[in-house]
């Protein structure tokens, strides 16, 4: 999605850069820190990272990018993609964060000479990650600004039966980009270890792409990383899901291990 808080200002401001790009794609699924992740690349100058297949940030940019029509269309989506990599380059780099449903997409977009920076951010608990998805239906305010977003789902059950059916979902999202991402190089790490550790993580990725920056700017980016929080309004309703539903959280983490 669109952080207005963070990235408002930059996108009109950030010059062009179009004679060497290369793109660096996260390979995600909702709540696992990708933005995060993408404030840490920013801080790197590695592109401008965001969501750019999210509605909210389509609905965002298209306006203001002069693009109009039908946005479903293979031909907008071919535009806006040009406009993407044409105002987007920052530093020689195009970062963008895909959702698993949004592989279609991905795969539709990518030349066959792109040999694109593939890093696989997933989850290792089940658990955690669907509760945080089901606190952000209730809240609709998935950044630390709280602000709202529009597009969020609602959710009318919390059960053993909906927790069961989006940890499938998230399940199948991962079993699709590793299904994309075996037979190319690519990084894949889990949330937790980026945070516990992210200038591990951030090293990682920068040794991934070839790349090479200061320091200083990488221990900066990393320590921004580990002073983040989640806020409380969200953490306060996941916690208490969590113990709510224990045994149907029990579950889904159960039966990733079996998997």
């Amino acid at each position: 999605m669109l952080d207005l808080d963070f990235l408002g200002e930059v996108y009109d401001q950030v010059p062009r850069d179009d004679d060497a790009r290369r793109l660096l794609l996260v390979c995600t699924t909702p709540r696992t820190g990708s933005h995060r992740l993408g404030r840490a690349l920013y801080d790197l100058g590695l592109g401008i990272p965001s969501e750019y297949f999210h509605p909210n940030t389509i609905e965002a940019l298209a306006p203001r990018w002069g693009l109009a029509g039908d946005r479903q269309s293979h031909g907008w989506l071919d535009a806006y993609w040009q406009e993407v990599l044409r105002r987007r380059t920052r530093h020689g780099i195009v970062a963008v964060s895909f959702f698993g449903t949004q592989l279609g997409i991905l795969k539709r977009l990518l030349a066959p000479a792109d040999r694109p920076i593939l890093i696989h951010l997933y989850r290792r608990s089940a658990a955690d990650q669907v509760a945080s998805l089901l606190a952000l239906y209730q809240t609709k305010m998935p950044y630390e600004s709280q602000r709202k977003m529009a597009n969020i789902p609602d959710i009318s059950e919390i059960s053993p039966r909906s927790i069961r059916i989006l940890g499938q979902w998230l399940a199948l999202q991962n079993h699709k980009w590793r299904g994309f991402l075996a037979d190319k190089p690519h990084l894949a790490t889990s949330s937790e270890d980026f945070f516990d550790d992210p200038a591990a993580i951030l090293r990682a990725i920068l040794a991934q792409g070839e790349i090479a920056v200061s320091p200083s700017r990488l221990e900066a980016a990393a320590e921004s990383v580990s002073g983040s929080r989640a806020y409380s309004v969200n953490a306060a309703i996941k916690r208490q899901l969590l113990q709510d539903h224990a045994a149907g959280f029990a579950a889904l983490d159960d039966a990733s291990r079996v998997n």
